[in-house]
């Protein structure tokens, strides 16, 4: 197949017969929108940038009441119609509007770009668009470091190539046909990394509320997490097992760093900005952390905000810093139990506030949650088995994971050699 040069940055070369025109010459832009006073409306669906992505498309919409309405819910979209975020572009948050979301309002934030069909053919102007090409070309032309973005009048100036009719209906089907069979493989190998969590999740509960030897006698724990634990375990509060770590009355060290925690883990002094220019009363409510130590952000603990700090640092007063008793407890065994979605479950009923998954959970009622306390020789024993069949399940997730990114990647190649006349599809019509 022959290519003729072009003009354009990001489209080196396209096929002879193919035309590089600009985006405002085969589709219009923006072309129903609601009036500023909603005028009749109720509620409706509302579909905003980050429910959108150029792999997964559409991935929800939110039900909102005209009267409380974001000044940004204006845009209307017909199905077949293509969105195109014009803010935060590196979201790259473009896709088409299927059936499901023709009735939705979309934030001004989007362009709505809708085929000429003089020029495009059903179909072609969601995979002209998908192009990494083009998306790249979108971030790379719009404007600001923290909120990058593009107005429509110059995302319409971005050029495409676009084949002869023919061309791009060979082009749709076979990119249907093909991201089809991509994405139910994608499809396939996500369910199967739920089951694999699934799995991980039942392995560490069993371990650490039945132990390793199912045939040794049973007894009620009368605790609800728990169940039936083995008879010669004992049952004993959190603040049997745990120290809870204060926050210092003393000023901490000038030259210290403060660190924000992240979701799990600790951001050790260097990574956040010296606090030193500060009051040291600003912060003799924050904690020490020492690794090894247990933390939990005390909002988000059900959601999985828990870490065993890998470093010396400094946390946010909403954190509660837990260190095990040696004597007691081993920290690993302890470790599995504080990281278990069961036992985070049952701690967070026990917290305060109106949604169930944000209750605020202190030290006041982990210190006072029953937890197993097997023979200290064989909490190490259970940790260490629990510790290595989690490892494989976790390195299966990983590569799982792993594979779902290629597929990914491949996807978006295939597309866009597609659309860029890379690979000839004049027959695949």
């Amino acid at each position: 197949m022959k290519r003729s040069r072009n003009s354009v940055d990001w489209i080196t070369d396209v096929p002879v017969g193919w035309k590089v025109k600009p985006i405002c010459r085969i589709a219009s832009v923006d072309d129903d929108a609601l009036s500023d006073d909603l005028d009749g409306l109720n509620d409706f669906r509302y579909v905003d940038i980050s429910s959108v992505d150029h792999i997964e498309g559409i991935k929800g919409a939110i039900i909102v009441q005209a009267s409380e309405a974001p000044s940004r819910a204006r845009r209307l979209a017909r199905q077949g119609d293509v969105v195109v975020s014009t803010v935060r572009t590196y979201l790259k948050a473009v896709a088409e509007v299927t059936s499901e979301y023709s009735d939705c309002v979309f934030s001004t934030g989007f362009a709505v770009l809708r085929a000429d069909r003089s020029e495009l053919s059903d179909g072609y102007l969601k995979w002209a668009l998908l192009n990494e090409n083009l998306i790249q070309a979108v971030e790379a032309h719009s404007e600001g470091l923290s909120y990058p973005a593009i107005n429509s009048s110059a995302l319409v100036k971005l050029k495409l190539p676009v084949p002869p009719i023919q061309v791009q209906r060979g082009i749709v089907t076979f990119l249907d046909k093909a991201t089809f069979h991509l994405d139910a493989l994608v499809a396939k190998k996500t369910r199967f990394i739920e089951l694999l969590r699934e799995k991980r999740q039942a392995l560490i509960t069993q371990a650490v509320t039945k132990g390793l030897d199912p045939s040794v006698p049973m007894k009620d724990s009368g605790v609800e997490w728990l169940g039936e634990v083995p008879a010669h375990w004992d049952i004993v509060r959190g603040g049997s097992v745990l120290v809870e770590q204060r926050a210092k009355n003393d000023p901490l060290r000038s030259d210290y760093y403060l660190s924000l925690m992240a979701n799990i883990g600790i951001i050790p002094y260097a990574e956040k900005g010296d606090v030193g220019n500060k009051k040291p009363d600003d912060l003799t409510k924050c904690k020490m952390v020492s690794p090894g130590d247990f933390v939990i952000n005390s909002m988000n603990y059900a959601i999985g905000s828990y870490g065993v700090s890998a470093y010396a640092g400094v946390c946010s007063p909403v954190y509660v810093v837990m260190r095990h008793r040696p004597e007691v407890i081993d920290p690993k065994f302890m470790d599995l139990i504080l990281s278990n979605p069961s036992y985070q479950n049952y701690a967070q009923s026990f917290g305060t506030g109106i949604l169930d998954h944000r209750r605020a959970i202190g030290w006041d009622e982990i210190k006072m949650i029953r937890v197993p306390l097997p023979p200290l020789d064989e909490q190490a024993k259970i940790a260490s088995w629990t510790i290595t069949h989690r490892d494989r399940v976790d390195l299966l997730i990983a590569k799982t994971e792993r594979s779902i990114e290629l597929l990914r990647e491949h996807r978006t190649a295939l597309i866009t050699a597609a659309v860029t006349g890379k690979i000839d599809l004049r027959d695949a019509a």
